[in-house]
């Protein structure tokens, strides 16, 4: 098992069972960023632990593959759909995630960790600008076990 399928089943899950498709989830191309016409998924590793689960021969380990998920919607000049996609991109990631947390079987289990959206200095959603439109980020961490 390695983190790169863990990556790949995870592109896989929120293509499969959100309303994002490949156009719209990339795990190596922030370019979707260009293309995308109201959200954008990237897949990026964040971090790995390892920590024995048996003693003796054979030695088990618990491998924990973490992600981060960097969801994005369009700022495509109407604000109330803006939002509501603000709060619909959530539930879809969140949703993908629980329709199966083995990821299409590249881990035991997976989880959200935490989620957030982060806000400007004026209280209001942080934006970004990328790729010739302006962005609103949600930022999801994703815990992937291996036994």
């Amino acid at each position: 098992m390695s983190i790169q399928g863990v990556r790949d089943g995870m592109i896989t899950v929120l293509t499969a069972a959100s309303a994002f498709d490949a156009s719209q989830v990339s795990g190596c191309d922030y370019g979707i960023l260009e293309t995308a016409d109201s959200c954008a998924i990237m897949v990026m590793p964040v971090g790995i632990a390892s920590e024995p689960i048996t003693f003796g021969a054979p030695r088990r380990r618990l491998v924990t593959w973490e992600l981060e998920i960097q969801a994005y919607v369009k700022d495509i000049g109407d604000t109330i759909t803006v939002l509501s996609n603000v709060w619909t991109i959530a539930d879809e990631v969140r949703g993908a995630i629980d329709s199966d947390d083995t990821l299409g079987s590249s881990c035991k289990k997976s989880k959200i960790t935490g989620a957030t959206q982060p806000k400007a200095s004026g209280g209001g959603p942080e934006m970004l600008d990328a790729g010739g439109a302006t962005w609103i980020p949600w930022y999801f961490t994703v815990a992937a076990d291996e036994f």
